[in-house]
C-alpha cells in the first residue's frame, strides 16, 4: 500500500490555503491544485509498503515521537521546486515551528532508515500546493504572500494513499502522539 507520514492542517488553515488556491486557478495555468481536504505537510513518503512493513512503521515512530514535545507551527510564504528554472511543485513554507519539525523529521528519518527505508538527503519544511504539469510562470503566484495563522502540533499521523482518477484519496492508518516532556 502506498504511503506516508504527515502533520495534518486544521480546517481554519486549509480553508485559508483553499481561498489563495482558489484564487491561483484564476490564473488558468497547467497546475494540480491540491484538494483541500488532502493538504498537509509530508514529513517521510514511504512508497509502496506491505502491511508487515507498516507493523514495523509504526513502533519506530512511536519510539521516536515519546521524545518529542507537542510544539506550534504556522505557514509563510509561496515558493517553488525546483527553486530556479521550470517549477514542478509549488509550496507554502513552515515558518514558526520549522526548526522543530525539522528534527522531529531527521529522528523520524534516522529511525526508519534503521528498519530499511532511505534516509532522504535533506528536508524543506512546506506544504505543497500544487504540482506544475508543464512549464509555466508562476511569478504572480510566487509574489503573492501568504501568512497562516499558528496552529499545535501533537502528533504525526500514517497515512494510506490511494491513487484514482480523481486524485488521491487519504485513509488514516495511525495517528501517533507526541509524548515527550
Amino acid at each position: 500500500m502506498r504511503s506516508f507520514l504527515a502533520v495534518t492542517i486544521p480546517e481554519s488553515e486549509r480553508e485559508s490555503l483553499a481561498a489563495a488556491i482558489s484564487g491561483f486557478k484564476q490564473a488558468n495555468l497547467p497546475v494540480k491544485w491540491v484538494e483541500p481536504p488532502n493538504l498537509h505537510i509530508t514529513v517521510k513518503f514511504l512508497g509502496d509498503i506491505g502491511q508487515s512493513v507498516v507493523a514495523g512503521v509504526q513502533p519506530a515512530c512511536r519510539d521516536i515521537c515519546r521524545a518529542f514535545k507537542p510544539f506550534e507551527i504556522s505557514l509563510r510564504g509561496i515558493g517553488c521546486f525546483p527553486r530556479h528554472g521550470n517549477a514542478r511543485v509549488i509550496w507554502v513554507g513552515v515558518d514558526r515551528g520549522a526548526g522543530e519539525l525539522t528534527a522531529l523529521v531527521s529522528a523520524l528519518d534516522s529511525a526508519l532508515h534503521a528498519i530499511g527505508f532511505e534516509q532522504d538527503s535533506r528536508f524543506h519544511p512546506h506544504l505543497t500546493i500544487g504540482r506544475v504539469r508543464k512549464p509555466a510562470c508562476i511569478d504572480r503566484i510566487l509574489k503573492t504572500e501568504f501568512l497562516g495563522r499558528i496552529f499545535r502540533v501533537d502528533n504525526i499521523v500514517l497515512y494510506r494513499s490511494t491513487l484514482t482518477a480523481a486524485g488521491p484519496t487519504y485513509t488514516v492508518l495511525d495517528t501517533i502522539a507526541l509524548t515527550g516532556a
